[in-house]
C-alpha cells in the first residue's frame, strides 16, 4: 500500500519536465487533491514548454467498473485523433463526454501543481502520419464490381482460415487424408418431426421480412462447424456469405472498424 503523501513526495522529487499520471482506479479523486512540486526551467511565455504535472482519473470520489469504460474511451479517443497534436485537457474532456454516456462514471483531468506553479500544457504528438479518410477502400469499387470482390474475398478468406484455425475442424479431417472424401456431417433444422438441411431451412428464412437467424448452444455443439459448411455452400449460391469474427470485430479499434473491407474481415459469425 503506498500512502498519497509517499507518492506526492516521491514525484516532486522527478525532475521530469512534465509528468501525466492517468489512474484507473476506485476513489481516484484523491489525486486532484495533490500538487507537486515541478522544476523552474523552461521558458514560462511558452504553455508546452512550462513545466507541468497532470493527472487523468477515471472517476473522482466513486468506484468505478472493471470493464473500464474510461479505458476504452481513452484508447478511441487517441485512436480516432487525426491531429498532429493534442492537449491533455482536451483529451480529457472527450474522455469525460464518451463515458458519460455509457455509465455513471466522471472522469476528472487537471492541473496537480500548486495554484502559483500553473499554466504548463502536456500535448500528445503524433509520431505517424495520420490516416487519410477522404477515400476509404470500398469508395473506389464501382457497383458492378462489388459483388465479385466480395465474393472472392469471402472465398479466399475461407482458404486462409481452413489452412489455419479451421484446419481441423472437422473431424473427418482428422481421421482421414483423402481430399475428396465426402462431409461426414450435415446439419439440419428440426420443426416437430420434420429435418430440414440448415442452407434449405433459411433460404424461406431471408424471404421474410425480418431475415434474421441466430445460431445458439453451449460449446462443443457444432456451431461454428454448421456455419463454416453454410458458408462454403452459400459461396456457390446467389447470396453471398460474409463471415465477421464478433470476438476479433469488438476488440478491434474504431478506425481500424471503419477502414476494413467487409469482404476479407476475419470472423465468427457464431454466436
Amino acid at each position: 500500500m503506498i500512502s498519497v503523501g509517499h507518492l506526492v513526495e516521491t514525484l516532486s522529487q522527478v525532475r521530469a519536465h512534465h509528468i501525466l499520471l492517468i489512474v484507473d482506479a476506485c476513489f481516484a479523486g484523491v489525486f486532484a487533491r495533490m500538487a507537486l512540486d515541478v522544476p523552474h526551467d523552461g521558458n514560462w511565455n511558452n504553455p508546452e514548454e512550462k513545466p507541468s504535472r497532470w493527472a487523468l482519473t477515471a472517476g473522482r470520489n466513486q468506484v468505478v467498473a472493471d470493464e473500464s469504460p474510461f479505458a476504452k474511451a481513452l484508447q478511441n479517443v487517441l485512436l480516432d485523433n487525426t491531429e498532429l497534436r493534442i492537449s491533455i485537457k482536451w483529451i480529457g474532456s472527450e474522455i469525460e463526454r464518451r463515458v458519460s454516456k455509457t455509465s455513471n462514471q466522471l472522469p476528472w483531468c487537471g492541473a496537480i501543481v500548486p495554484k502559483e506553479m500553473e499554466g504548463g500544457e502536456f500535448f500528445f504528438h503524433r509520431q505517424t502520419p495520420a490516416p487519410n479518410l477522404a477515400v476509404l477502400p470500398w469508395q473506389t469499387i464501382t457497383a458492378e464490381e462489388l459483388p465479385q470482390r466480395l465474393r472472392h474475398g469471402s472465398r479466399a478468406h475461407l482458404e486462409r482460415l481452413k489452412k489455419g484455425r479451421f484446419q481441423f475442424l472437422r473431424i473427418e479431417n482428422l481421421l482421414l487424408t483423402n481430399l475428396t472424401n465426402p462431409s461426414f456431417f450435415e446439419t439440419k433444422v428440426k420443426a416437430g418431426s420434420e429435418e430440414t438441411p440448415l442452407l434449405q431451412a433459411l433460404i424461406p428464412l431471408w424471404r421474410q421480412e425480418k431475415p434474421h437467424a441466430i445460431v445458439l448452444g453451449e460449446g462443443g455443439m457444432g456451431k461454428t462447424v454448421s456455419l463454416v459448411q453454410l458458408w462454403e455452400d452459400l459461396l456457390d449460391k446467389p447470396t453471398i456469405p460474409v463471415f465477421i469474427a464478433l470476438n476479433e470485430y469488438n476488440a478491434a479499434p474504431a478506425l481500424k472498424k471503419a477502414t476494413s473491407c467487409s469482404a476479407t474481415s476475419p470472423g465468427n459469425a457464431s454466436a
